[in-house]
């Protein structure tokens, strides 16, 4: 894996977090009830995830369980409170499954390098969190402030110390006398080292493997059991709920109405997942002229104080997510957006999407007396006509958020499971062999057309590479499993060595019922121009990049071929067993393929759908591992489904 695509999908880390919401299927459940029920770790979580995990280095194993054992042993002998906090904080070792999974990530060397960078990004926000906290003196008591100002300066510092060790130490002791900072001084360090980088040079200064995962197994420890983290973690949950009383205050953002923004935060809080808040608050919230009192801040401090870390910091990430999206959505997409929620609402459908989330919340607000609006749309596009457009909102809005120490912290990246829905669809799809392959043909890599269609479907070179990782593992496993695939040994033009290319094809049916074939695979991609004499060194590198994840839909009927697609029929396998896909496939027999044009929206989104569909054959833990998880994520934001 390229330090590119290292740097891309940890990043990625950041954006995409992890929101571990505590879901009570009665909403009914206080944070007072989930810490008198939160149970002590096992033991033996320990002895059994190495047995489940992928075979690793000794040496790491080793580090790994007594790192681990030590760790499981201090969290067991915090009491409950402090043992829920620092778990909701920090997740790596929160069950048997999670301590599985991380070890055989920390003796994959692409794993650990990409688990060592999530940890070194996540430390700014950690960094940032803690000074922010401790300028807020009237966050603390007074008796106890003195010691739990100490304990948070001390987690952070110990914890600068730790990453430190995953650095080469070479680097790190030239960078040291470049910045003429004394070694001891982990703290300041560290913020020079990552503010001076990069993320691609940052990738390449990590220790090798495998003594990254040794340094990892013992960093994780240390900062999982580090005495100090529930200090950090309570106080950081009192920032945030201070953090979301002040969202009431009328004029908190410059060209805003604050009763509009009351109303969004009543509808966030109306449907979180763990606890029903008092219609008497709501009530107050949606109120115009109640919302900003401080009757009513009070009432829903003392609401927020009942709710998990992870659902406040749900609450926030949603808010944040949401004014996002509103101010840089193009409008037509918005609208769609809100009439697919609409019409989820209307069928009693839950729609777990952030504006599925804000729609219903808001609808079930007006239904029940709380909420006096006309309807969602106008209300919404009232509070996106306020901003877009005024500058000074905006900046407000962003150095507002900023501020929230939620946005960033450090947890395990994001895992999106599977849909229900493209299960179903999968299982009405179809391996079939067609008369064409590939993009142009047996042998013929795509021109420069497709490379532009995968600009629009993928990314750019980084999300290339993440999808390239996920798409390889999902034709491996395809061919594990005898699912035909077409593969051919090729060597393109420009390069003096072949390649293996891989591709599948799937029949299905579109939302008219109508025949349509997804085509997937890896292939080979035209430069644009000839490769220069000084760059024929490198070809090797060249040829890598050239290498590339692809998918496209086809219909059969007159459509331009603007990928330079070549069309195709089906070739029927005579031995089908299966007479009612065979004889639909018969009425088929004549047809011809040809490519959507690609460049209308809802075409990339049908296309998007089927791919994800196809990458729900993976069994679960495939589905989970890292590479697949960077690929389905670019096809969840596509179709608007990150949650």
């Amino acid at each position: 894996m390229s330090s590119t695509s290292l740097a891309s999908q940890a990043e990625q880390f950041l954006r995409l977090q992890r929101r571990r919401r505590i879901e009570a299927p009665g909403r009914d459940v206080t944070l007072v009830q989930l810490i008198e029920s939160f149970p002590k770790m096992d033991p033996n979580w320990i002895k059994e995830a190495v047995g489940n995990a992928l075979e690793g280095d000794e040496a790491i194993m080793d580090q790994a369980v007594q790192s681990f054992g030590e760790t499981l042993s201090k969290l067991n002998g915090f009491n409950q409170a402090k043992r829920l906090f620092t778990l909701e904080t920090l997740a790596f070792l929160s069950s048997q499954e999670a301590i599985t999974e991380l070890m055989s990530n920390l003796s994959d060397p692409d794993e650990a390098r990409r688990l060592a960078m999530s940890i070194l990004l996540s430390f700014e926000g950690t960094d940032r969190v803690t000074s922010k906290v401790i300028e807020r003196t009237d966050l603390f008591n007074e008796r106890t402030k003195d010691s739990q100002i100490h304990g948070m300066v001390t987690f952070r510092f110990e914890m600068a110390e730790s990453l430190l060790e995953l650095i080469d130490p070479k680097q790190l002791s030239e960078e040291a006398n470049r910045l003429k900072i004394d070694p001891d001084l982990s703290l300041d360090l560290l913020r020079q080292f990552l503010k001076n980088r990069a993320l691609t040079d940052l990738a390449l200064t990590l220790k090798p493997s495998p003594d990254l995962g040794v340094v990892l197994a013992k960093t994780i420890g240390n900062l999982q059991g580090h005495k100090s983290l529930p200090i950090y973690a309570k106080k950081r949950f009192d920032y945030l709920r201070d953090f979301y009383v002040r969202l009431l205050e009328p004029g908190r953002f410059m060209g805003v109405d604050g009763a509009d923004l009351a109303k969004i935060c009543a509808a966030f809080l109306w449907t979180n997942r763990q606890l029903i808040p008092p219609t008497s608050l709501i009530k107050k919230m949606t109120d115009v002229v109640s919302y900003g009192l401080p009757s009513t801040k009070l009432e829903l401090a003392k609401f927020l104080e009942t709710l998990a870390p992870t659902t406040l910091d749900a609450l926030i990430k949603d808010l944040k997510d949401l004014f996002s999206k509103l101010l840089k959505e193009p409008y037509p997409d918005l609208a769609q957006l809100f009439a697919n929620a609409k019409a989820k609402y209307e069928k009693g459908v839950e729609d777990k999407s952030l504006l599925g989330q804000v729609f219903s919340g808001l609808m079930d607000l007006k239904f029940q007396g709380l909420l006096v609006i006309h309807e969602v749309e106008g209300f919404i596009g009232k509070l996106v006509s306020e901003i877009s457009g005024n500058e000074a909102a905006i900046k407000d809005l962003e150095d507002c958020f900023n501020e929230a120490p939620g946005i960033e912290g450090i947890e395990a990246p994001l895992i999106l499971d599977k849909d229900d829905n493209f299960s179903r669809l999968l299982r009405k799809m179809k391996p079939v062999k067609t008369s064409v392959v590939g993009f142009r043909g047996y042998k013929q890599g795509g021109g420069l057309r497709a490379t532009a269609a995968n600009s629009r479907l993928i990314g750019g070179m980084a999300e290339l590479d993440r999808f390239k990782d996920g798409m390889e593992l999902l034709l491996k496993h395809m061919s594990k499993k005898g699912v035909f695939l077409d593969h051919c040994r090729y060597k393109p033009p420009q390069f003096t060595k072949e390649i293996n290319e891989s591709h599948a094809t799937y029949l299905a049916r579109d939302a008219e019922n109508e025949p349509i074939l997804l085509c997937f695979g890896i292939t080979y991609l035209e430069p644009d121009g000839t490769i220069k004499a000084k760059d024929e060194n490198k070809l090797d590198e060249l040829l890598a990049l050239q290498i590339q994840p692809y998918y496209f839909t086809m219909l059969t009927g007159n459509f331009s071929p603007v990928l330079h697609v070549r069309s195709r029929k089906l070739e029927l396998d005579e031995g089908n067993e299966d007479q009612e896909d065979s004889g639909y496939e018969a009425t088929l027999d004549m047809l011809e393929f040809k490519a959507i044009d690609l460049n209308h929206l809802q075409a990339q989104k049908t296309a998007a759908s089927f791919m994800l569909a196809a990458f729900h054959f993976l069994p679960d833990n495939l589905w989970r591992s890292p590479d697949v998880q960077g690929a389905i994520a670019l096809l969840f934001d596509k179709l608007k489904l990150i949650p």
